[in-house]
């Protein structure tokens, strides 16, 4: 009775135990669940039997059957528990994916099916760069990979092994490839700013081409570094240049080869386009993929605007009298154009504002009108005051002196004090004539001519029109002369006559 109460009392236990943990298994598989069971009833069983060993210790602690008992019991039970949760598998390495696996054929399986879908996604044939390394593991049944888990992380590696970029695609070609998006914004606003000028307001520069960036899968061999593409916009396609001859203009040259003179100054940076040189070779070949660019900007500048003569006429002054009654100067005025370009070339200007900077002042001159046509009579040749006669026409006392008869009137006075044209005329003289010393004769009617001697200096010069009390010579005591003084004649005809006959 007792054998059967103890049998009963350790399977209704087992019965309880199983029940108890039924909630933790009822989502697994059937294989699974059947070992759960397994390991509870031996973990129960021993338990059981751990009471049984306690109650014979307390009954008889020294018995050598008990304690091999015990130490058997103890060994079998930490097999038991270690194998319950550990397992043996195999460790795969391959690129930066590290997994444990039930055995090397699952692993092989999912690694021929991620490389077939990755081959049809890209259209090229696809394989991982490195090969799996496998090895023989122990490891806790909770770190072993499903099936799903493989593929998952084969599937990463794949796409860090294809590379998933931005295509850069213009005009509905790929170009090239590049991981950041961010990165290409800047690349193309870099681009553009070679077209940008310096001080420009409210400048937007966008480029007329269809540029996208698609984030996908591409082949390796389209991959880019940010300076490639930056060449593949900006650098000549080829090495196709053409060399200067004298006489070739820039402008001309850009034409001939279908660019602009912006794009030809940016094909040839290092060089200077102020001066071109015969023998320089310039790149003429357009970028591997030529971008359209559309410049809006506001432009503000400067011009001079020169000042006008403003002339006004005086019919009291002779006309080859003129005076200047106010000085010009420029004045600036400050422009604000819209202005568009294609490629660096203006198409289009409008001026949305001006502003004066410096108003303009115009020059003032009046001139005479009086004619410099002879009146016919004489006015006296030195101011009323500033002379003296000392020898009169055919002087008596002069020819005492000289044992000559005098032609003319001298008149005394101050050295440098103006000597005036006596009437308008034409100087047919202005220099130094021998006994005269400096001499200035001016005709005035045909056979008429007046002459001015000994003058300190000259104002006027042959050939010149002068008018009626114009200052044409100074005061002096140059050639055969005794002192300061005017010698002044008026000749008919190259005969002297008197000149008191004449002067009023």
């Amino acid at each position: 009775m007792a054998g059967s109460k103890s049998k009963t009392g350790f399977l209704e236990g087992l019965r309880k135990n199983l029940r108890a943990t039924a909630e933790f298994r009822k989502d697994s598989g059937r294989l699974s669940r059947f070992f759960d069971a397994s390991v509870i009833t031996v973990v129960y069983t021993f338990k059981f039997l751990g009471k049984k060993i306690t109650s014979i210790w307390k009954s008889n602690p020294y018995s050598p059957l008990l304690l091999s008992m015990a130490a058997w019991g103890a060994l079998i039970l930490c097999c038991v528990l270690f194998f319950a949760n550990y397992s043996f598998g195999v460790k795969v390495t391959l690129g930066k994916v590290e997994l444990i696996v039930d055995d090397q054929k699952t692993f092989n399986e999912v690694l021929d099916k991620v490389e077939d879908e990755y081959t049809k996604k890209t259209g090229e044939n696809f394989y991982f760069e490195s090969q799996p390394v496998y090895s023989l593991t122990v490891s806790n049944a909770a770190a072993f990979a499903s099936n799903d888990e493989i593929y998952d992380s084969l599937s990463n590696e794949a796409e860090i092994s294809m590379g998933m970029s931005y295509g850069v695609f213009v005009d509905g070609a790929l170009v090239g490839t590049y991981p950041r998006e961010t990165d290409l914004w800047e690349l193309f606003d870099r681009i553009k700013a070679r077209y940008s000028a310096p001080g420009a307001k409210d400048e937007v520069i966008t480029i007329d081409n269809d540029i996208s960036f698609v984030r996908g899968m591409y082949a390796k061999n389209k991959s880019k570094t940010l300076e490639e593409l930056y060449d593949v916009f900006t650098q000549p396609a080829d090495s196709r240049t053409v060399t200067v001859v004298k006489g070739d203009k820039a402008s001309a040259l850009a034409a001939e080869y279908g660019l602009t003179l912006t794009q030809l100054k940016l094909l040839n940076p290092d060089y200077d386009f102020s001066s071109l040189k015969a023998g320089t070779k310039l790149f003429v070949s357009k970028p591997e993929v030529p971008l359209r660019f559309v410049i809006e900007r506001t432009e503000v500048y400067t011009k001079n605007v020169a000042y006008k003569t403003v002339t006004t006429y005086d019919k009291n002054m002779f006309e080859t009298q003129s005076v200047v009654t106010r000085q010009g100067s420029d004045g600036i005025t400050e422009y604000t154009d819209k202005v568009m370009l294609i490629d660096g070339e203006e198409i289009s200007r409008e001026t949305l504002s001006t502003s004066v900077i410096k108003k303009v002042v115009n020059k003032a001159v009046t001139k005479g009108t009086k004619s410099l046509a002879p009146t016919g009579s004489f006015i006296w040749p030195l101011q009323k005051g500033s002379y003296k006669i000392t020898s009169y026409f055919m002087d008596k006392d002069y020819y005492r002196v000289f044992r000559s008869w005098h032609k003319g009137l001298d008149l005394g006075a101050r050295y440098g004090t103006p000597i005036l044209a006596a009437d308008s005329g034409t100087v047919l003289f202005a220099g130094w004539s021998g006994g005269f010393g400096y001499l200035v004769k001016v005709e005035h009617q045909k056979g008429v001519i007046t002459y001015y001697g000994h003058c300190s200096k000259v104002a006027v010069k042959t050939g010149a029109k002068v008018y009626q009390g114009q200052t044409i010579a100074y005061v002096g005591s140059t050639g055969n002369s005794t002192g300061n003084h005017l010698h002044f004649e008026i000749r008919v005809n190259n005969e002297p006559v008197n000149p008191l006959k004449y002067l009023k």
